[in-house]
């Protein structure tokens, strides 16, 4: 497989990337010029739902549970339905109130309780770390398959650690080094949109070598899986209470989590900077799922 240096060589060289172009942004930016004003990358840029751990979580189900998993990307895509009607209000309440945060917006429900910003602050941040944990865990575990090796080290250095300390120096270099809680961050919006872009070609063409060259089309992977054992495992259980409550649980969190989680939210409301970009968002964002 991979060289464990070769890996963390391009992973390093890709990072940088992004925090050039990052910093490019903001420096455009203290010019004058708008480059996130653009309904193309402010939907590429809500794309941040895709993490690790979704990629990890949907190919676990699949395997597991069968067609459940397309529940984790059927449930956002029902919800871009809805966001002209739903999404829209709430950029507006944002840009009338000046919210900066999914708690600025919950206790702006009950007349700017700081009480309840305090305990949203509170709560985000306890779900964060778990969390950011099951994305540092998929970051380590594949590392381990890239290289095969029995633990995440390179040298006397974790992989973990080093992808920590490459996100707090994005988030501080980025994100928090200006004190202004109301500034946006174009730099960040448009760095998403990059690693968006990063993801999505190779999953197509990953996509497309499974589909067309290891097998003969979508209806020759299907007729491929009736035949597996596979196939009557997962099948077993479609019937049941159970697998329907499943599936309507997982729709109804998918369909939050896309607007609510905070980096969502962050996303899709905060550096929203045209309400009419939602538009396009509606159906560019579901696109690639």
């Amino acid at each position: 497989m991979f060289d464990p240096s070769l890996l963390i060589l391009v992973c390093s060289l890709y990072m940088v990337l992004l925090l050039i172009v990052a910093l490019w942004v903001e420096q455009k930016a203290a010019t004058g010029k708008d480059v996130c004003n653009n309904p193309i990358i402010y939907a590429l840029s809500l794309t941040v739902y895709h993490t690790a751990w979704t990629f990890y979580g949907s190919v676990g189900k699949a395997a597991s549970t069968g067609l459940l998993f397309a529940t984790v990307y059927l449930g956002p895509t029902l919800s871009a339905l809805l966001w002209w009607l739903i999404l829209r209000k709430m950029v507006r309440i944002k840009n009338t109130f000046k919210i900066t945060s999914i708690a600025d917006f919950i206790s702006l429900r009950y007349n700017k309780s700081a009480t309840i910003a305090a305990l949203v602050t509170v709560i985000s941040m306890l779900a964060v770390i778990p969390y950011f944990s099951l994305q540092l865990q998929s970051i380590i575990s594949t590392f381990e398959l890239f290289t095969r090796t029995a633990d995440a080290h390179w040298g006397d250095l974790d992989i973990g650690l080093i992808a920590s300390v490459f996100i707090i120096l994005f988030t501080v270099v980025v994100g928090v080094r200006r004190l202004v809680p109301t500034e946006r961050h174009q730099g960040i919006v448009v760095a998403m949109t990059a690693a968006s872009l990063f993801k999505l070609i190779p999953f197509l063409a990953v996509g497309y070598y499974v589909t067309y060259v290891l097998f003969d089309g979508f209806g020759d992977v299907f007729n491929q899986f009736t035949q597996t054992a596979s196939n009557s495992t997962l099948s077993s259980g479609r019937t049941t209470p159970s697998f329907y409550i499943s599936w309507i649980t997982y729709l109804l969190l998918s369909m939050s989590a896309v607007m609510f989680l905070p980096r969502q939210f962050h996303m899709s409301v905060v550096e929203n900077v045209d309400e009419k970009h939602i538009l396009t968002a509606m159906w560019l964002f579901p696109f690639p799922d």
